[in-house]
């Protein structure tokens, strides 16, 4: 009657009811402070060399490698051969075409314009771009020597 009664508290999960079932089969008394076991401490460091109970590792089997067989591929032509005509046309098309020329033709030259510097009073021939007209219509330069020293 007892082992049924330790194995319905062993599903339940019911501590107090696997002591009493085990007192009742056991006869003797059964306390938690007698179940507890004290913690061993652990070792710092490495174990031990013991050769009682050590298992040897397998020895791995060598397999033999047998070479594979050259497989021959067979000769194929080559579909894709050029003899460079299309080339040739190109290089000919290249030698009738006239060059362009590198630069706007339309474009007019500037004409360069005699300005007098700000700060020295010297005049120079200089591009146009170069001579700030937005002040009152005349223009407003300053020449290397005075841009220098600004």
């Amino acid at each position: 009657m007892s082992i049924i009664k330790l194995r319905a508290a062993i599903k339940k999960g019911d501590t107090e009811a696997v002591v009493s079932a085990f007192n009742e089969m056991t006869g003797e008394e059964l306390t938690w402070a007698s179940l507890e076991v004290a913690p061993t401490p652990k070792k710092r460091g490495r174990p031990k060399k013991t050769t009682k109970g050590v298992v040897k590792p397998a020895v791995r089997q060598t397999k033999t490698i047998t070479p594979k067989k050259a497989v021959k591929k067979p000769v194929t032509t080559n579909l894709f051969v050029d003899d460079l005509t299309e080339e040739r046309e190109f290089l000919q098309d290249k030698k009738k075409k006239k060059p362009r020329p590198r630069y706007n033709s339309d474009r007019p030259k500037f004409e360069p314009v005699a300005v007098k510097c700000d700060a020295c009073g010297v005049t120079e021939k200089v591009s146009p771009i170069l001579a700030d007209r937005s002040v009152g219509g005349d223009y407003h330069y300053y020449c290397n020597k005075c841009a220098g020293k600004r």
